[in-house]
């Protein structure tokens, strides 16, 4: 017996129109069921956005960060620090934006009173975005916020960075807006979650998104990241959080997801928005890896105000894969020394800041910077950064 194609006159079968229909109802639905959800704001005036940048918050994901907040029209920023928190500064907070670096970092800087500070903020009514540290800063165990019932698995072995797939469930699609439900998104040895005891605290918890993939940077191990959470969402208290084990802000193709994560979190999504440069202006590099606190981050922002500067964020991957080559000069600014030390004071990357200034390169520093600094370096003070890179080296 043969089977009847499900064909009208060359036409597809209306069923599938139906189908299609059907889907796109179902997920508008729950868009509408996630706006409602949404701890909404006014439609006019700025989202007050923290974004922490005290000691743990550091790599080229939170100084993007910086960027994209600073760079959103409907966003007013301010940088925080761990005693900011202690001090009450939350209240006047609409959004804690918590980026990648290192979470026990981070949980120290904050300190009992910090965490207990954001703990309360959520219960009010506040909000909370964190990825990679910020989502294992989350977790639920002792000196951490305890936001999530989940905790971070142990892993001895160095997973690495690599672009990787994730997997939106219905509702994420509908959450972010999105028409397709495999994303690759980047992920460097983000936080591989596993389920807790419940928080009292936490309502409406939804897992919009696992991983599609694995990485292990340093040989097989016994786990697989397949289907691990990669984006949870939750009420906590009166607030709302969201959490992500992989970073958003890195590329411009994966930025949309934080415009959608501002949407869920406030019923409102920010313009992602990237400056344009005067074809004139000088390639600068700003080093990364090490950088915490507010001396360290406001700098950038006088950077890229400047419309003569092209900023390139380094990390030791672009020194080392000879990225300084298209630079016309690079800034080591004030940071954690000990780690400066490591990644900078010998082997192939000091050798390459060497072989930087030898042709002619300009490598600007202060702080902890100049401790690692090839010879030759010039030694300024941040808040001359922008005319230092400016002058011409004749001036000097």
């Amino acid at each position: 017996m043969k089977t009847k194609t499900a064909v009208l006159k060359g036409k597809p079968y209306a069923g599938d129109s139906i189908c299609r229909f059907l889907l796109c109802l179902l997920l508008a639905l729950w868009g509408v069921c996630w706006s409602c959800a949404a701890q909404e704001m006014p439609k006019d005036g700025k989202i007050k956005t923290g974004l922490y940048v005290g000691h743990g918050g550091r790599s080229n994901g939170a100084i993007s960060w910086l960027l994209i907040l600073n760079a959103a029209p409907e966003v007013e920023l301010t940088l925080l620090e761990g005693a900011d928190v202690r001090a009450g500064c939350l209240k006047d907070i609409d959004v804690l934006v918590v980026p990648g670096g290192s979470s026990p970092l981070q949980a120290k800087s904050l300190g009992p009173d910090g965490l207990e500070e954001v703990r309360r903020y959520l219960r009010e009514g506040g909000r909370y975005f964190g990825t990679c540290a910020g989502c294992s800063l989350a977790a639920n165990r002792k000196g951490m916020l305890r936001l999530i019932p989940y905790v971070k698995r142990s892993v001895k072995v160095r997973r690495g960075s690599t672009m990787l797939g994730m997997d939106f469930t219905p509702e994420g699609m509908a959450a972010f807006g999105l028409s397709v439900s495999n994303r690759n998104v980047c992920y460097h040895s983000g936080p591989l979650l596993t389920p807790t005891e419940p928080i009292p605290e936490v309502s409406n918890l939804r897992i919009l998104a696992t991983f599609a993939g694995s990485i292990m940077q340093n040989g097989p191990v016994d786990f697989e990241m397949q289907g691990h959470p990669a984006i949870i969402h939750a009420n906590y208290g009166k607030g709302v959080y969201l959490v992500t084990a992989y970073h958003p802000e890195y590329y411009p193709m994966t930025q949309d997801l934080i415009a959608g994560g501002f949407r869920l979190l406030t019923g409102r999504a920010i313009t992602i928005k990237h400056p344009r440069r005067s074809s004139r202006s000088r390639p600068v590099g700003y080093y990364t890896p090490g950088v915490m606190g507010k001396a360290s981050y406001a700098p950038v922002l006088e950077l890229v105000a400047n419309r003569n500067i092209d900023l390139h964020l380094v990390d030791n991957a672009m020194i080392e894969s000879g990225g300084l080559s298209h630079l016309e000069s690079l800034i080591l600014p004030d940071g954690d020394a000990t780690h400066y030390k490591t990644l900078l004071s010998k082997g192939f990357a000091h050798n390459a800041l060497v072989d930087f200034v030898r042709q002619g390169g300009r490598v600007f520093a202060w702080g902890a910077g100049v401790e690692v600094a090839p010879p030759g370096t010039e030694r300024v003070k941040a808040e001359r950064i922008v005319a230092s890179v400016l002058e011409p080296a004749s001036a000097r």
